[in-house]
């Protein structure tokens, strides 16, 4: 039995150390992806939001956008670095509520977005805000009250990355290990999953019943949030099956979610911008239609080129 146990020890020594490790790689990942979808889409962002007049869009935009570029490089600093406990337990708690921040105000784009498709229906705008705070004093709720900062592995190899784990689990006894981990935050994020399909539906009957998507921009709309539904989705059901694995194994995926969903909400609002922007549109119109009146002038050139080598040799020039 003893020896069992010694056994269990060690596998979980060596699976939190390449679980961290793994957390570790893609943290610097996402934050390098936040990075450079910033810098690629500069030019569209000061076309579209900087000089557009101020809107809840705009507003949306711009904390999406510029609150995880100024916030996540310390979530990088805590996970990365190797700390002493002392300072992991003193920074974790604020440092884990302004993550916490950011999932929250990808989903504030969405509920804009639905409630603007929906005809600015004022009871839609209340119930999806009120959801909204609900999950919001949730979530908050799970990583004051039920999360603390994992110290075992500072026992072990000394300074190390602040984690953060449900202490309910990381300290399960090997007997009692099971299948799967109830972990709150694994359940949690099926509740967002199921919080964008509520929104994603609202969108897809209001088209269903006034049929508001013959227009080119509403097509464009619909399409656009499909694609953003379906890759969030994927990431929430991604996050909710790592962290409800056993043992923890490679929670690091879980990560992915948090940055990720302001960016492609910050995507989404440039997309339908760009598309609605008649400038844009009209200058799509023009460089299309020159390039098939250059095309139509290749063309007859080849046709006098070759009317010219099927003449007699004795009329050549």
């Amino acid at each position: 039995m003893a020896e069992d146990t010694f056994a269990w020890i060690m596998r979980m020594i060596i699976l939190a150390g390449f679980t961290i490790q793994f957390a570790r790689y893609m943290t610097v990942v996402t934050y390098t992806l936040q990075f450079y979808d910033w810098l690629i889409c500069f030019s569209d962002e000061y076309q579209y939001i900087h000089k557009a007049r101020w809107t809840s869009v705009k507003v949306a935009f711009l904390v999406c956008r510029y609150y995880p570029l100024f916030v996540y490089p310390m979530y990088v600093w805590a996970l990365v670095g190797n700390h002493a406990s002392s300072v992991c337990e003193e920074v974790w708690r604020p440092l884990y509520v302004l993550v916490h921040l950011m999932p929250m105000m990808s989903q504030m784009v969405f509920i804009i977005r639905t409630y603007a498709f929906t005809g600015s229906n004022k009871f839609v705008g209340v119930l999806l805000v009120s959801i909204w705070m609900v999950f919001f004093g949730i979530g908050l709720w799970i990583l004051m009250a039920k999360y603390d900062v994992f110290l075992q592995t500072h026992k072990i190899f000394g300074n190390y990355a602040c984690i953060v784990d449900d202490p309910a689990l990381s300290q399960t006894k090997p007997s009692e290990v099971k299948v799967y981990r109830l972990d709150k935050m694994g359940v949690y994020s099926l509740g967002i999953l199921l919080f964008d399909s509520v929104m994603t539906s609202m969108v897809i009957i209001h088209c269903v019943r006034f049929r508001t998507t013959w227009g080119p921009l509403g097509k464009a709309f619909i399409r656009q949030g499909l694609i953003a539904f379906v890759t969030l989705s994927s990431l929430d059901l991604l996050a909710a099956v790592v962290l409800l694995m056993p043992d923890h194994q490679k929670n690091g995926l879980a990560v992915l979610r948090t940055p990720t969903s302001c960016v492609i909400a910050c995507r989404l609002i440039l997309m339908f911008r760009r598309r609605a922007d008649p400038n844009a549109t009209s200058q799509v119109q023009d460089v299309s239609k020159m390039a098939k009146e250059a095309l139509e002038e290749m063309e007859r050139e080849l046709d006098d080129s070759q009317s010219d080598h099927n003449r007699p040799i004795e009329h050549w020039d």
